[in-house]
């Protein structure tokens, strides 16, 4: 993934790319099907992380290994807030489905046989 294009840029890249990616998302299955692309050990970011023994300059190693560590924390937490909200979605149209009345009718009561009043 290395290119002209400098390290920190790339990185920029790979996180916006991803949190669109992120946000597209609309259930947990796909939430889950997308986390081994997004940061997995086969992902852009990883991909970014095995190529940084490549950046000669030992500060500028050391400022890009932040950023990539803050771009991790960034689609990690991004990842986690879209499978809270899926679930939280899920749960609420599983509710739905499931409502069940409980209210007792009146009307019901006056059926009843004088024994099962």
């Amino acid at each position: 993934m290395t290119s002209s294009v400098p390290f920190v840029e790339q990185i920029a890249a790979v996180v916006d790319a991803s949190l669109k990616t992120i946000g597209a998302l609309t259930s947990t299955q796909e939430v889950a099907q997308a986390t081994p692309s997004l940061v997995g050990k086969k992902s852009a970011l990883s991909q970014l992380k095995s190529s940084m023994g490549s950046i000669a300059d030992v500060e500028e190693r050391k400022s890009a290994g932040q950023v990539l560590h803050a771009a991790q924390t960034s689609v990690d937490s991004a990842l986690s807030a879209k499978r809270s909200e899926c679930e939280a979605e899920e749960m609420a149209a599983q509710l739905l489905r499931e409502h069940v009345d409980i209210t007792f009718s009146l009307d019901l009561v006056s059926k009843l046989p004088k024994g099962q009043r």
